[in-house]
């Protein structure tokens, strides 16, 4: 069964906020009809935010962007699991 392209472009969005929260980061989806902006996250001492944009791809594949003003989220690191 082949998704349609709005629910997988959900998915993706929902999936990398999650990943980005198991890393410590506050991530959020943005609701709202943004243009550019799929996800609002944040570091957690609350002084880094930046605004991503998610792409996703069946197959199992997704690539972002993001606009991080000098926060290099490629380097935050996983947090180990309770």
């Amino acid at each position: 069964m082949k998704l349609p392209t709005d629910m997988l472009g959900r998915a993706g969005e929902h999936f990398v906020a999650a990943e980005l929260n198991r890393r410590g980061v506050y991530a959020s989806p943005w609701a709202g009809n943004l243009p550019g902006i799929d996800i609002v996250a944040m570091d957690g001492a609350k002084k880094k935010t930046a605004y991503i944009q998610v792409k996703a791809k069946t197959g199992g594949d997704w690539q972002g962007s993001y606009i991080g003003y000098g926060w290099d989220l490629s380097k935050v690191k996983k947090t180990p699991r309770a």
